[in-house]
């Protein structure tokens, strides 16, 4: 199975439908690597990459956090960081929308630049996701996950009487062609459980490496 990174993939020429949806699976394994102890540290878009057949999103390396941090404050610094550079990468894929958009052969824009003009920043969000973005380009004190952030709306959504039919795609990159709004982040099990197993095995074979 092949896999191309997300540049070449074309990411960029996306719907923001699918891009939410693509930052959904991508936060989804993030925050397995973090509970399973350990950290990804690399999100340039040369390095983060989409299987072909399944279009399931995955990192180029997770290393384990057991051989460079200290102690738990240096771990949770070290996934806020996570967070901080996945949210970067985000908002050069959605600036990177159209002919005159951010090339991101670029590389990743610094959070710290983007922290300080977020009045900016926001405008390039999907206004969906924009109370998320607001808390990670504020001062995070704790890890918090898009993938969480999307969850607890669509609970709220469907609490509130608000909730959608969801057809279950027959193929798995359907999911992320075809669906639409918040109702489309649901698929992502049916293709993110077909490589977690692939993807926790290759944290532990790292922690198995390094230690």
């Amino acid at each position: 199975m092949g896999r191309l990174n997300i540049i070449d993939f074309g990411l960029s020429e996306r719907t923001n439908d699918y891009k939410r949806n693509f930052f959904y699976q991508l936060d989804a394994q993030l925050k397995r690597i973090h509970q399973s102890g350990g950290i990804v540290r690399n999100f340039n878009p040369q390095s983060v990459f989409v299987e072909e057949e399944t279009r399931t999103p995955s990192f180029q390396a997770v290393y384990p956090s057991s051989n460079s941090f200290f102690d738990s404050e240096d771990l949770k610094r070290a996934q806020i960081e996570d967070i901080e550079m996945l949210s970067s990468l985000a908002f050069c894929v959605y600036l990177s929308d159209g002919e005159s958009g951010y090339n991101l052969d670029n590389g990743l824009l610094q959070f710290s630049v983007l922290q300080s003009n977020m009045d900016f920043v926001k405008t390039y969000f999907p206004e969906e996701d924009i109370e998320y973005y607001s808390q990670v380009f504020g001062n995070l004190e704790e890890p918090i996950y898009y993938s969480d952030y999307i969850d607890r709306k669509m609970s709220q959504s469907s609490s509130l009487g608000n909730s959608r039919t969801l057809t279950k795609s027959t193929e798995a990159g359907r999911a992320m062609a075809q669906n639409s709004g918040e109702a489309a982040y649901v698929n992502y099990i049916l293709m993110f459980t077909m490589v977690a197993v692939l993807t926790m095995l290759s944290i532990f074979a790292y922690l198995f490496i390094f230690n």
